[in-house]
């Protein structure tokens, strides 16, 4: 009967995990430079986080949105996934092109290749940045996103073709089938739980 029991709560302990996310898949972040070369051998989007570490919204959409199950699943499918801190100190190399940081050591200020990758008159963090196969500019959207938003976004990109840019965000829309399912409020009832001493 012990044995039994053990035996139970172990597969009860393992499936909560899984559930729960514990044994979930991870985004596979690349660098900057390690995307564009792998992007010559393998045709992908790319996908940019440009964020700073002290950006409240840019930590919560990296430890909810970035962390759901189907959007893990779609950054690592259809695009390179680069994780940029905005304010990084070091040369990145960008299409045989080098940016270095012009923020005196002592003052905090985005990276020269920030400014150029989020294409825009401002920072605003997050900023994620999508690119075509050929490192185009296809969006920035400067806002976190909720995983319900962002699956949406990151799907139409994903099925946009090389030279058939045509199909509108309005008309994807039309026919889009979300796999992220909106938050529950509350938790329900469990079927066939114990009633409540009294």
């Amino acid at each position: 009967m012990n044995a039994r029991l053990v035996f139970i709560l172990l597969i009860s302990i393992t499936l909560s995990a899984v559930s729960t996310g514990i044994a979930q898949e991870e985004i596979k972040w690349y660098t900057v430079e390690e995307a564009f070369e792998a992007g010559k051998k393998e045709q992908r989007k790319f996908f940019i986080d440009v964020y700073t570490t002290w950006c409240g919204p840019c930590r919560k959409m990296s430890a909810t949105t970035l962390k759901h199950p189907v959007i893990v699943r779609v950054l690592n499918k259809y695009y390179y996934p680069i994780k940029l801190n905005a304010e990084r100190r070091d040369t990145i190399v960008f299409m045989d092109s080098s940016f270095v940081s012009s923020v005196p050591a002592n003052k905090r200020g985005p990276h020269d290749f920030a400014k150029f990758i989020v294409h825009g008159p401002k920072m605003v963090y997050p900023s994620l940045v999508f690119m075509n196969e050929r490192a185009q500019w296809m969006q920035v959207i400067q806002s976190a996103m909720t995983p319900q938003s962002f699956e949406p976004v990151i799907k139409y990109f994903a099925q946009i073709k090389l030279g058939q840019e045509n199909l509108t965000y309005d008309d994807f829309m039309k026919t889009f089938v979300p796999e992220v399912q909106a938050p529950v409020i509350g938790a329900p009832p469990l079927p066939n739980a114990p009633a409540a001493p009294k």
